[in-house]
């Protein structure tokens, strides 16, 4: 898998469960119908969400982002945010591979206090999400009919 395909399952997830929050897309990068957020303080981020006057930003962070040295002050910047005219810190999401998960772990803890408890990690999996009929198993002699 490509980078750019890792990335793209990342945002995808985090998309998700910024959903599941209650949280409204505002940008989203690989998106086809919301623009891509743009940068933030020269930094590209990838989700920008809203729910009554709260925002988060979302970051992915795929397993060739730690080969940046700038990784620490990208996640620390980020952090720092806060709304412009009411000063209300804004929370950063970050989805990453859980296999990388212990290295994120090793940089959050770097950060003042103040800053870690504005940031969320999402260790995710690429293991698929099961339907709602995924016990069910069909007899190896089915037909299937229409009516």
């Amino acid at each position: 898998m490509t980078q750019i395909e890792e990335r793209k399952e990342l945002v995808e997830s985090l998309i998700q469960k910024i959903r599941l929050e209650g949280f409204q897309i505002v940008n989203r990068r690989y998106g086809k119908f919301v623009p891509a957020p743009q940068p933030v303080g020269g930094y590209d981020i990838d989700i920008l969400a809203k729910r009554s006057g709260s925002f988060i930003i979302g970051l992915c962070i795929a397993s060739g982002d730690f080969s940046d040295s700038g990784l620490e002050e990208k996640v620390r910047y980020l952090a720092s945010r806060t709304t412009k005219y009411s000063n209300t810190p804004v929370k950063l999401y970050i989805a990453i591979d859980q296999s990388v998960y212990v290295r994120l772990a090793k940089i959050l803890q770097n950060l003042p206090h103040e800053l870690r408890h504005r940031i969320r990690a999402y260790p995710l999996t690429n293991a698929e999400t099961p339907d709602l009929f995924f016990n069910i198993q069909k007899p190896a002699h089915s037909r299937n009919y229409f009516n």
